[in-house]
């Protein structure tokens, strides 16, 4: 096609592709099994990595399991400076690799702020130097304030977790982190003078003049709110605190695989806490906890059951969740004297030992715990056994590990729970939920639907050094069967080529009218939402989560975004509309005032035409060829002088999903504007040619002839039914 004196300008960006196709796809599926990791050391605490399947003998309520198999995991390249006494030895073959998952947890209530300092100076060297490069790793706060708080969800993205350090809070600082599952620490804004980090510290590698002020804030609640000497007030502080300690253990269950919680804390004062005089203690302590036992003349006073019943159930929820709770006494109160420091170190031993996990003395020196916990967790055996048949919904089922050698100590899990209906999962559980899919690119088909990205140049001076990325997500309502008002959650995290996350949107938009939800059941719902990104490579995980069900389905979307701000030929994504639908449109934006993260942004939807909003099309069925609507939006490209209108030649091409040509559309020209000078805007009429079921790609080349600039772009579309 050529277009000149009436013709339009047009110009391309780059390629945006979906990669929904059913052979880019995949479900991740797993048979039904029970995996139990097993650390296995010596007499010295040395690992012990040469037993056999047959070394091991498993017990499910008291009932001998037969092995699936026992496999040796390297959890992790563990670096040379890590290594704590010897070198780390090699496993037998055959080993698998497989990151860990370390949950980073901050004592905000028994603590003192050089205790605080200290653990999060070791938790930030921990991030940079110690850990795997794969290594999830989370940050959170225990206080009574925030209680449990989540400052960075599982992530392997080091930029968020130095943030989250930087930061650290016994209260969310803003709405933004819950809203995005704690991947993003806060959204983009014009100021910003770092990639996609608003307002943050810029992620120090030190402390910083702002990890000081937080310091500074923080307030150490057993010395400021409850009295050493009214017991009553001090115990319900404690009750709260390991309340919130087993919620916490029960909800890491919902995570897959092993974790490693590593507890920054000063410990509670287990005389006021466990006993009814203020002289009396407890004995613990010993066995894998890795400190001496403890022995404190108890014959003054009676235990607190109710308390002492509380601790032991929080940490044994960590053990049935498949967490190893480390313990690194990080306070050095200099008040109540020795006995008082005792009893505070005590408790946390008592962790320790209920939890089957370590304790580690360190005060001063926080490093050193962190070493030897990276050494410890770098190898295990993985076993495997089929379960018995079901015992109900929520059931616990008890395991048991013995070895065959003898003078061997081990850990494991001591049970597990049955899932529970994601109905009664917390936001908190909900969240790992989606940390677990987006660290592990995980690739699911249980909600089906097509997404589609689009770049297009801010529309706000504020903004020009970003590009609006408008996801399109269309979900059929069939697969809902009869539910009339389903709850759909629609997520979408843009992550850099480097590995950075830096925007996000998250919405469940209500559908309850009676007219929309007959329509959702007839069409589906479509929903579209903006990213905030500068030029460069990204990758957008969309996900769309049944929000009475849990059901998850995600989708890929490589973007290359173009730098729009420059006085070069350029063009927006090109974008199939959708006219006449008979399905819900929904927007994550307003026209008129923007929402959510980006309220107060100025920012405002960019798929505008003729003055009217615009609702995208995600690669939209072309069959029967049936001619749809297109729009092309170009920028800096000029009418000639002499005519008034832009001069270009246009050609059109349809691609398979092998990039072979097979046929051309059928295109005509509906409508043009010019509603800015150097702006032009096209509507299409386009009719693919004749072609059987499958996806397609739609190519168009553009020629200015003022310039000579060449612009291509690719627009999907499929023709057949959904898969």
């Amino acid at each position: 096609m050529r277009l000149g004196a009436n013709g339009i300008a047009l110009c391309a960006c780059a390629l945006v592709f979906t990669g929904a196709s059913a052979g880019e796809v995949r479900e991740e599926a797993a048979a039904s099994a029970v995996e139990v990791p097993v650390y296995v050391a010596d007499r010295d605490g040395n690992p012990v990595m040469d037993l056999k399947s047959e070394d091991f003998t498993v017990y499910e309520d008291g009932k001998k399991q037969s092995l699936l198999f026992a496999q040796i995991v390297v959890a992790g390249a563990v670096p040379a400076a890590t290594v704590v006494g010897q070198t780390q030895p090699a496993p037998p073959s055959p080993a698998i690799e497989a990151p860990r998952n370390f949950a980073l947890l901050f004592d905000l209530t028994f603590n003192d702020l050089g205790g605080i300092r200290r653990a999060r100076e070791a938790a930030m060297r921990f991030v940079t130097e110690q850990a795997a490069e794969d290594d999830r790793i989370a940050v959170f706060t225990l206080s009574r304030a925030g209680r449990i708080t989540m400052c960075s969800n599982f992530t392997t993205d080091r930029r968020n977790l130095k943030e989250a350090l930087a930061t650290l809070s016994a209260r969310k600082s803003a709405e933004t982190l819950s809203e995005s599952a704690g991947l993003v620490q806060a959204p983009p804004t014009p100021s910003s003078t770092s990639l996609g980090l608003g307002k943050g510290v810029g992620a120090p590698d030190t402390m910083a003049e702002g990890m000081q002020n937080a310091l500074a804030a923080l307030e150490i609640e057993e010395q400021l709110a409850v009295s050493a000497f009214d017991r009553a007030s001090y115990r319900a502080v404690v009750r709260d605190y390991l309340s919130d300690l087993r919620d916490f253990a029960r909800s890491l269950d919902v995570l897959p695989g092993r974790k490693f919680v590593v507890f920054f804390s000063g410990g509670f004062d287990t005389g006021s806490a466990f006993y009814n005089t203020p002289d009396a203690s407890y004995e613990w302590g010993g066995g894998d906890s890795g400190a001496p036992p403890v022995v404190i003349d108890s014959s003054l006073g009676t235990t607190e059951t109710a308390t002492v019943d509380l601790a032991t159930t929080a940490m044994a929820n960590f053990s049935t969740s498949d967490c190893r709770f480390y313990c690194i006494d990080t306070a050095t109160f200099d008040s109540g004297g020795v006995e008082s420091q005792a009893r505070h170190k005590e408790s946390l031993t008592f962790f320790a030992s209920e939890s089957g996990g370590r304790y580690f003395k360190a005060a001063s020196d926080v490093q050193k715990p962190l070493e030897s916990i990276v050494h410890e967790t770098g190898q295990y055996y993985l076993l495997a056994y089929t379960p018995p048949p079901s015992g109900g919904e929520g059931a616990f089922h008890r395991i048991k590990v013995e070895v065959s050698r003898l003078g061997l100590s081990i850990s494991h899990r001591r049970g597990y729970y049955e899932s529970k209906p994601f109905k009664k999962y917390s936001r908190f559980e909900k969240d790992l939920q989606i940390a677990d899919i987006v660290e592990k690119d995980r690739h699911l088909e249980g909600v089906a639907f097509r997404a589609q990205a689009f770049a297009n140049p801010s529309n706000s001076a504020k903004w020009k050094e970003f590009a609006e990325v408008l996801v399109q997500i269309d979900v059929p309502g069939a697969q809902f069967g009869q539910s009339k008002t389903p709850k759909i959650e629609f997520l979408a995290f843009a992550t850099t080529e480097a590995g950075t996350r830096v925007d996000f949107f998250r919405a469940t938009p209500k559908i309850s009218e009676k007219e929309l939800a007959e329509r959702f059941v007839k069409g589906g719902i479509g929903y579209a939402d903006v990213l905030m990104l500068r030029p460069g490579g990204y990758k957008i995980k969309v996900i769309v989560r049944n929000a009475d069900t849990g059901a998850v389905g995600t989708r890929d979307i490589a973007i290359s975004v173009p730098e729009f701000g420059t006085s070069e030929p350029s063009m927006a994504t090109a974008c199939f509309l959708s006219i006449g639908s008979d399905w819900i449109h929904v927007r994550g934006i307003d026209s008129s005032v923007s929402t959510g993260r980006l309220k107060g942004s100025g920012l405002s939807y960019p798929l505008r035409f003729d003055g009217k909003d615009r609702v995208a099309a995600a690669c939209p069925n072309l069959e029967n060829t049936a001619a749809r609507t297109l729009l092309l939006r170009l920028y800096n490209v000029f009418s000639n002088p002499s005519t008034g209108a832009p001069e270009l030649r246009v050609s059109w091409s349809v691609t398979d999903e092998d990039d072979r040509r097979v046929g051309a559309p059928v295109c005509k020209l509906m409508q043009h504007a010019s509603p800015s000078p150097g702006t032009q805007e096209l509507l299409f009429s386009v009719a693919p040619p004749d072609l059987p079921h499958g996806m397609y790609s739609l190519r168009i080349t553009v020629i200015d002839e003022a310039s000579g600039s060449v612009l291509t772009d690719a627009v999907p579309f499929c023709i057949g039914p959904w898969d």
